[in-house]
């Protein structure tokens, strides 16, 4: 679905509002009530650990910014300082929730739910 809000995110595949219009109603929940999850989920995609995930990930947070950032890195998109930092101020949870499809993230829940 385009929006007008894609120019806060030039080049990504998945939409900004694509939590709140793209179908993933779970994900998009979890992402809301606990994006500490949804972010640590995208962080550990993105240093290619994502099978080592654990609660200390999450706990000890991770910057959207930062994986944004890492993102278009990887990916060879243009940087887009500005953009990204409206991005996160005017809709957190649909920038994590971006940052962790465009990572390639099932949004659902971790996959090692029981380690620390």
């Amino acid at each position: 679905m385009a929006s007008s809000l894609n120019m806060l995110s030039p080049n990504f595949k998945e939409d900004l509002l694509g939590c709140l219009f793209g179908g993933d109603i779970p994900g998009c929940l979890l992402t809301c009530i606990c994006p500490c999850i949804t972010a640590s989920l995208g962080r550990t995609k993105v240093d290619g650990r994502f099978d080592q995930w654990g609660w200390c990930d999450c706990l000890c947070g991770s910057s959207p910014y930062a994986v944004r950032q890492q993102i278009r890195k990887n990916n060879g998109y243009a940087e887009d300082r500005i953009m990204d930092c409206l991005g996160a101020c005017l809709c957190g949870p649909c920038y994590i929730y971006q940052n962790a499809k465009e990572a390639g993230v099932t949004v659902i829940m971790p996959p090692n739910m029981g380690r620390l």
